[in-house]
């Protein structure tokens, strides 16, 4: 006996909002299966209905049940953050005699966008909802960005008041498409004290500020610093150029230091997670202040020392070494364990260190490495004059994984 398994999306909860072809399939489905707020809205009197939402929960229900046509609600649409793809992932490999198709729905995204006469294609998009994201980036290109809530937005308004975009023209709507529906538009800073529904979603047109926001190279002044070194913006920038960190990567930065090089990995990792590892107390609060400027939701700080505290870490996809401690070996080692085809930066000042790092590269037989000086030399104002001042030359090593994985 097949069990023919739709999936829908529900959209914003009520028939109104969704297709007609998600409408047909949950009127012939003998089992209903979602959360009590879309069934309890959605199914007919004569059909059966179990409540839940975890997988496991589904699974078990279908390895019991005798109906061979189930519904199983999502809300919104189908593929916008939504737990489609993984009750699909999850009948597939259950090897069972299973037949599932996903029907779409409309997303609360599209839903704004039309109830406000606004564009979202042009958005990038951003979750609360058990995520880390860091929407700084949006910023510093004047990015239209839309937000989905996890307990209200008045944080992040008065971080964009905060950034100097009071002025950004924000859209928020709450519990939409319910009897209680609200739509709200002002600027973010006279909306700043208003609380939201954790069922909320928000569209923001950044406006508001003439300073020029930079997501690398990010000038050392505007870092909280103390008396802890930091990697200059300068050898910052062609660190990142290196490290060619992607959206959705899990990167450490290793002998974080003030987190300079964690908070722009942050910001171009927006979708992923950045881990800083460091020892330091004093550089601990300083990471700790540097997350809190720069909107790092996905930046992790470690305590300790590499490579004891990489254990239970993710694997890397990216990573920084910026002070190893003298365990450079034992450091390369492991994240060769974690990910065969790693791609490592490594910065060193001290030959010695460059020496070591060399030969431990080439022991674990990552690829040839590329090694490129950066001298960096700044003007400092004597007088009526500019002297140039030398700072202390900087080697950034590359390398990859071994070679007969990639």
């Amino acid at each position: 006996m097949t069990k023919e398994i739709v999936i829908i999306g529900c959209g914003m909860g009520s028939e109104e909002s969704m297709t007609g072809k998600a409408q047909k399939a949950l009127k012939a489905a003998q089992l209903i299966f979602g959360p009590e707020r879309l069934t309890r809205a959605l199914a007919g009197t004569q059909q059966r209905v179990k409540h839940g939402y975890q997988v496991q929960d589904l699974l078990a229900l279908l390895r019991e049940t005798t109906e061979e046509k189930i519904a199983v609600l999502v809300s919104g649409d189908s593929g916008f953050y939504s737990a489609a793809s993984i009750y699909a992932k999850q009948l597939a490999e259950a090897q069972e005699n299973y037949s599932v198709q996903i029907c779409p729905g409309i997303s609360s995204l599209s839903y704004l966008a039309a109830c406000t006469a606004q564009s979202w294609g042009d958005a990038a998009i951003y979750s609360l909802h058990g995520r880390a994201q860091n929407y700084y980036r949006s910023l510093c290109f004047g990015e239209k960005f839309a937000m989905l809530g996890g307990n209200g937005f008045t944080e992040v308004l008065q971080e964009l008041c905060d950034w100097g975009f009071g002025g950004s023209e924000v859209w928020i709507g709450e519990q939409l498409g319910s009897a209680d529906e609200k739509i709200c538009y002002g600027m973010a800073e006279k909306l700043c004290a208003e609380k939201t529904d954790p069922l909320s979603l928000m569209l923001v047109l950044p406006k508001g500020t003439d300073k020029v926001l930079r997501s690398f190279g990010i000038a050392e002044e505007e870092f909280v610093r103390g008396d802890v070194p930091i990697t200059k913006s300068e050898v910052r920038a062609v660190t990142m150029s290196r490290l060619c960190v992607g959206n959705r990567d899990v990167v450490y930065d290793i002998g974080a230091g003030t987190g300079s090089v964690s908070v722009e990995c942050s910001i171009a990792a927006a979708y992923g997670e950045v881990y800083a590892i460091e020892q330091n107390e004093k550089a601990l609060s300083l990471i700790v202040e540097n997350k809190r400027k720069f909107l790092c939701r996905n930046l992790n700080i470690v305590p300790g020392m590499a490579p004891e505290v990489l254990d239970n870490l993710p694997v890397p996809d990216k990573v920084f070494i910026g002070g190893s401690k003298g365990k450079m070996p034992e450091i390369l080692s492991l994240l060769l364990k974690k990910n065969p085809k790693v791609h490592v930066v490594i910065n060193v000042t001290a030959l010695e260190t460059l020496q070591e790092t060399l030969q431990a590269l080439e022991q674990l037989e990552y690829t040839e490495a590329e090694i490129s000086q950066v001298a960096v030399s700044k003007a400092i104002k004597r007088g009526r004059y500019h002297m140039m001042e030398g700072l202390n030359p900087v080697y950034v090593i590359t390398a990859d994984g071994r070679a007969e994985t990639i």
